[in-house]
């Protein structure tokens, strides 16, 4: 079998997606033995960080005006903190800003849209 005219039509409606979620405090829950042991050691601990978060994956386009339907895993981590930063590049080259539309944890689907129109299916 060749798969060369289906590849060939389905790719432009392939994007790739670049995501980021900013650096966070988090609590570590353990407060108290972190100020007995200040005391007693003399040295300050202070709060945990979750360093920057970058990730990539795809996704297609599902309507000409925009949608993009992904996996929800290409947008949170693992915490399910939601990407503050979503860039799609389309097959072209060019860049957009997505927002989320809807995310499901359940089914690992998630909903993208990008401004514009006549985007390749």
């Amino acid at each position: 079998m060749d798969f060369t005219k289906a590849a060939a039509a389905a790719v432009p409606a392939v994007v790739h997606i670049k995501t980021k979620i900013p650096a966070k405090a988090i609590r570590s829950g353990n407060e108290d033995a972190n100020d007995f042991l200040s005391q007693f050691l003399g040295v300050e601990f202070g709060p945990a960080y979750m360093p920057e978060q970058r990730a990539s994956g795809s996704g297609v386009l599902i309507s000409d005006d925009g949608y993009i339907v992904t996996n929800n895993h290409v947008i949170t981590n693992a915490s399910g903190d939601i990407a503050s930063e979503i860039n799609v590049t389309l097959h072209n080259g060019k860049t957009y800003k997505a927002k989320v539309i809807g995310r499901s944890e359940t089914t690992d689907v998630a909903i993208l849209k990008i401004n514009g129109n006549h985007f390749p299916l």
